[in-house]
C-alpha cells in the first residue's frame, strides 16, 4: 500500500472529507535551504490541497480535525501512470508515423501536425480511461488508520 497523511475536514454518516498536502521530494535534501527548487516547492505546496472525498468506517471514530493515514494500492497507481503517460506518447508517435506515411514521408509539417492530432486524441483517451478509474473500488484511496 502507498500511504499520505491527510486532515479530516468533515464527516457526513458514511462518507468523510479529507485533505492532503502535495509533497515535494525536495524536503529531504540538505540543500533544502539554498536551493531555488526547494523554495519554489514550499511556496507552492502551502496552495496545492487537494480534498478527497471518501467511504468512512464509523468504527474508525475519526473527527474533524483528525490526522489519518489513506493508503492506495501499487498497482493503481501503475496503471494511471500507464494510462496517463503512456497512451499519449503512442498515440502521438502512431499518428505521426501514418501521417507521414499517408501524406508525405518527408514533409515535416505533415508529420507534425499527425503528431499534434495524435497527442491529442491520446489525452483525450486517457482523461476518458481515467475518468471511469474514479467508479472502480480498486483505484480509490481508502483509511488505514487514525493517527493518535
Amino acid at each position: 500500500m502507498i500511504e499520505e497523511t491527510a486532515i479530516v475536514r468533515a464527516v457526513d454518516g458514511n462518507r468523510i472529507e479529507v485533505e492532503t498536502l502535495k509533497k515535494s521530494a525536495c524536503g529531504g535534501c540538505s540543500l533544502q535551504h539554498g536551493c531555488g527548487t526547494g523554495l519554489l516547492s514550499r511556496y507552492l505546496s502551502r496552495r496545492a490541497k487537494q480534498k478527497i472525498d471518501i467511504p468512512y468506517d464509523r468504527d474508525m471514530g475519526a473527527r474533524v480535525g483528525d490526522r489519518v493515514i489513506l493508503g492506495i494500492a501499487p498497482s493503481a497507481v501503475s496503471k494511471g501512470s500507464f494510462v496517463s503517460y503512456i497512451i499519449p506518447l503512442v498515440a502521438m508517435i502512431a499518428m505521426a508515423l501514418l501521417a507521414g506515411l499517408l501524406f508525405d514521408l518527408h514533409n515535416d509539417a505533415v508529420t507534425l501536425a499527425g503528431g499534434g492530432i495524435g497527442l491529442i486524441l491520446g489525452l483525450r483517451l486517457a482523461r476518458y480511461l481515467t475518468g471511469n478509474f474514479s467508479t472502480k473500488a480498486d483505484f480509490q484511496p481508502v483509511i488505514l488508520r487514525k493517527i493518535p
